[in-house]
């Protein structure tokens, strides 16, 4: 029918050819994050992998930060990280900072150790929040 939404397999839904409001968004999300969570993203519950630590969807970066700390990881400090500027609040006093997003989403991204597995934890926001885990290459 002309002029109405039509639902798609994928979810989107479409006004003529182009993407309105919330799906214009979702899809942009997935377009930033696609380059971040390629293929190598784990799933982060409890068991998944016994060698990666359980770090839920949504947890403060304090507050995995110091379950990392306390199950003897170890930040990886990055001789290419980027440069952590003195106002940013994301990355001050975290060493293990690899990288900061300057607009977007704010996308970060930790480097952390403990023996021979290193990984990544990608935050959004500018409060940090835990978005995804993955192995470091």
């Amino acid at each position: 029918m002309a002029g109405q939404a039509e639902a798609f397999p994928s979810g989107l839904r479409r006004r003529g050819d182009s993407l309105h409001g919330m799906d214009r968004l979702i899809l942009l999300a997935a377009l930033v994050l696609a380059p971040l969570t390629a293929g190598v993203l784990v799933p982060m519950r409890a068991g998944a992998q016994t060698d990666l630590p359980a770090i839920a969807p949504g947890t403060p970066y304090d507050q995995a930060r110091r379950m990392l700390l306390a199950e003897r990881w170890q930040p990886l400090r990055d001789p290419e990280a980027d440069r952590c500027l003195p106002t940013d609040t994301r990355c001050t006093g975290r060493p293990e900072m690899v990288a900061c997003a300057g607009t977007g989403l704010g996308h970060c991204l930790f480097a952390w150790r403990r023996g021979p597995t290193a990984i990544e934890v990608i935050t959004a926001g500018p409060d940090t929040v835990v978005t995804g885990l993955r192995r470091r290459r």
